[in-house]
């Protein structure tokens, strides 16, 4: 007997089937590893979260193609149910690029043209129902949700509503704007009636057909609340692998047209297959190189400071492999404190230097810069949020101007074009990070025709043992090469502190 794959809801699908290896296999190979996960020695859960459940067959519906490989790769036959069936809809590209040429799209008053990638990464939505969008950093994600929306609206006319899921307010207001700005000559889309932009105590109860929303306040809501969304939208999809975006995709129960929008994913599987399984699979847009290729893009050039520690020091992080330590020493090193407010006397245009730590090392080098005669802007968590609008202002206005801000803060929001330097101050290893900060530096300027990283890399080795900021730095050299950066290498050493 044909195996049977059902619907549940738009978040859950379920396999019927008589073949236990199969079953054993999703059961095995959908899963992932809790990164948090700390052993129990009064529990036998090894830490693995499995996706597919064998007491009743049920799995995500983003991994469906994942279950239908398997079943072909064990050549299993099987039956879809009518509904997954109209998942694949009958259009042509150039049936969907016609209707995007018919629309008066703008952007300060001025008539633009969608790039061949937005207007693919709507076919695409269109074509399959769901999917995650890859598309890099710079690329123009806000007008690819714009044409989203305008279609889906049409479509769902006055029955569906569209939620649109971003991770701060900073974005809200963003793509509220971007809206607006796009749909200002549109007489078929008034964006102050059809738009709801909520977070930080603004209700996403709305009559409105389209509610932009922090997961923040998102997660606040009941389950019922989800329900009545036709179209689940994920900005910076990446972060729907945490437990509070999946609370909100897994009650979208009615949302079967769903897109993830991303620059950036992790290599690895585990990371994946947390985010594709509220979205479908992985389709790439655009990359960073093709868009520097295009002209799309400011090209880049990576410099690597490598600073090699003394002896002391070397030793001292062989014998304590304590990261937090390490970490801790490098910070608040009076040379490499020195090192980089030197950056900021030397680089021409306007800077942007990047922190993991506010009180132990962004405000230590504040003070610094401050004393040595700059005057640096910060933008930390606790700075609200029509400063970083005002100080973004001055940066778009100004020249030479330092800014001080942390990764959490700038690695996405905030769009500022007019940006030379990027300056990594903090050692880290986060992927995301590195990819969404370097993204930042690429969007075009007529004041620069390159964008200068430059990444501190901490070398102390030691009997042949990288220390650990060492070894953080290798994978962002990784990043650099798969990106296909231009890079730079510059040897410094650390004198002998007294």
């Amino acid at each position: 007997m044909a195996s049977f794959i059902g619907v549940v809801s738009a978040s859950t699908f379920f396999l019927e089937s008589d073949n236990e290896s199969l079953i054993e296999t999703l059961y095995q190979n959908l899963r992932y590893d809790e990164p948090e996960f700390q052993r129990n020695p009064y529990s036998k859960w090894d830490g693995s979260v499995r996706m597919f459940k064998k007491e009743n067959g049920t799995f995500p519906s983003g991994l469906l193609h994942k279950v239908l490989i398997e079943c072909k790769d064990f050549g299993e036959q099987y039956e879809l149910d009518p509904i997954i069936k109209t998942f694949v809809r009958d259009v042509k590209h150039e049936d969907i690029q016609a209707w995007v040429d018919k629309l008066p799209l703008t952007s300060g008053g001025e008539k633009i043209t969608a790039y061949d990638y937005q207007v693919r990464g709507l076919y695409l939505s269109i074509l399959h129902t769901r999917y995650l969008a890859k598309a890099a950093t710079s690329a123009g994600k806000s007008l690819l949700q714009y044409l989203l929306c305008r279609f889906w609206r049409d479509m769902y006319a006055h029955e569906g509503k569209i939620l649109i899921v971003v991770p701060t307010l900073q974005l809200t207001h963003q793509l509220y704007s971007d809206f607006c700005d796009y749909s200002s000559t549109d007489p078929d889309f008034d964006a102050e009636a059809l738009v709801h932009v909520a977070g930080d105590g603004v209700s996403p109860l709305s009559r409105k057909r389209i509610v932009i929303c922090t997961w923040q306040t998102l997660v606040k809501q009941s389950r019922e609340f989800f329900h009545s969304f036709n179209f689940l939208m994920g900005d910076e999809a990446h972060t729907f692998s945490s437990e509070s975006l999946k609370y909100i995709a897994e009650n979208c129960i009615n949302a079967y047209q769903r897109i993830g929008l991303t620059g950036t994913i992790k290599e690895d599987e585990g990371h994946k297959l947390r985010v594709i399984q509220h979205f479908g699979s992985i389709q790439t847009l655009i990359t960073s190189k093709e868009l520097r290729d295009r002209g799309l893009a400011t090209q880049t050039k990576v410099h690597i400071l490598k600073v090699e520690y003394d002896s002391t020091t070397k030793k001292m992080f062989f014998e304590d492999r304590d990261y937090k330590k390490e970490m801790q020493y490098l910070c608040e090193h009076p040379w490499r404190n020195k090192l980089i407010t030197n950056l900021g006397f030397a680089l021409e245009g306007n800077s942007l230097f990047l922190f993991e730590k506010v009180d132990g090392h962004l405000m230590l080098v504040r003070d610094q810069m401050i004393a040595a005669g700059l005057q640096p802007y910060i933008i930390h968590g606790d700075v609200p949020s029509h400063e970083r609008e005002e100080i973004k202002q001055k940066i778009e206005r100004g020249e030479n101007i330092i800014l001080l801000a942390t990764y959490g803060t700038t690695s996405t929001g905030i769009s500022i074009k007019k940006l030379h330097n990027l300056i990594f101050c903090g050692p880290t290893k986060s992927f995301i990070r590195v990819v969404q900060s370097i993204g930042r530096m690429l969007r075009l300027h007529s004041s620069k025709d390159i964008s200068n990283i430059y990444d501190i890399v901490d070398i102390a080795k030691y009997s042949g043992r990288p220390n650990k900021a060492m070894e953080w730095a290798a994978e962002r050299i990784d990043i650099y090469a798969s990106e296909q950066h231009e890079t730079k290498i510059i040897s410094l050493k650390v004198p002998t502190l007294t």
